[in-house]
């Protein structure tokens, strides 16, 4: 349920045709989070799945302010995204990704402050990770997530982007900027993984292999040399 709830709120933004206006999506978002909350305070929604999932969420102590939040970066993605730092970089990683890490472990009973902070940081690296595999992607629909600062200490903006996009010929200095982020994202990753141990025997092993086959897609792009 957890699951069909993250696809479907980023599917009102993500799955939308391009010529859907932005005023429109952040309607659509509004009357979506107004039904989420009547679901949480315990008022049918019209969806029995959601009522069972924010009530579910509720009774397992989950605070209102991880659902608002993931709402709140899904609501980022309605475009034009620039990011300025890894600070504000960081933060749309905490309301996309982390909150599912931590909204799962309330699920788990999981409540433990270094797990859930470990939770936190998985959740970080897995955002990182679609960062670095999606730039492309992500320019066609008008967001770019590399931190500003960053792609200028690489001598990089946006025009570089789109000429290496066209050409299919990557410059090195975008190569080391992608290797940096992914070097934050393992550093997460290596920190979450020393907390898989500690997760409940019956959903330890999925969590370790959605971390591992993630942590992957990194050596699978640096093997990529001419797309973007």
């Amino acid at each position: 349920m957890l699951y069909g709830f993250c696809r479907l709120t980023d599917d009102l933004v993500d799955g939308a045709s391009s010529q859907v206006a932005p005023e429109l999506l952040q309607k659509r978002l509004d009357r979506w989070q107004r039904q989420v909350r009547m679901a949480y305070e315990g008022r049918p929604s019209g969806l029995p799945w959601l009522d069972r999932l924010m009530q579910r969420s509720r009774q397992a102590g989950l605070p209102w302010e991880v659902v608002q939040a993931l709402l709140d970066g899904v609501r980022q993605d309605i475009g034009p995204v620039r990011v300025a730092s890894y600070e504000e970089l960081d933060r749309y990683a905490y309301r996309v990704g982390s909150t599912v890490g931590v909204w799962m472990c309330y699920l788990m009973e999981v409540r433990t402050p270094r797990l859930l902070a470990r939770a936190e940081a998985l959740g970080r690296a897995m955002q990182y990770t679609n960062i670095v595999r999606d730039v492309g992607e992500d320019l066609q629909c008008d967001r770019l997530y590399l931190p500003a600062d960053r792609m200028a200490a690489y001598g990089l903006d946006l025009a570089d982007l789109l000429r290496m996009q066209r050409t299919g010929v990557l410059d090195p200095s975008y190569v080391a900027l992608l290797e940096e982020l992914m070097q934050r994202a393992e550093r997460d990753y290596e920190a979450a993984w020393e907390a898989i141990p500690a997760l409940p025997p019956r959903v330890r092993s999925a969590i370790a292999v959605a971390a591992e086959v993630y942590r992957g897609i990194h050596e699978v792009l640096r093997q990529t040399t001419t797309t973007i």
